[in-house]
């Protein structure tokens, strides 16, 4: 009993540490959360939607700055 309320606070817990790779992916797949891999994929697409947005950004208000002059 005392072992069970302790494995059900740590999995809602879920400290890095507590999960090695294996658990993480198991506790991820269990819980319909992406795989790291994914994660770091989406972090890269935001990057680059960002970028992409400040791009933009910069070349409007450049183009603003000559219809002024």
């Amino acid at each position: 009993m005392g072992d069970e309320k302790e494995f059900v606070s740590t999995a809602t817990q879920t400290p890095s540490s507590w999960l090695t790779d294996e658990r993480q992916k198991l506790y991820n797949e269990s819980h319909g959360m992406p795989s790291l891999m994914e994660q770091e994929q989406a972090l890269n697409l935001s990057g680059d939607i960002i970028a992409k947005q400040v791009q933009n950004q910069y070349f409007w208000s450049a183009r603003r700055d000559d219809y002024r002059n």
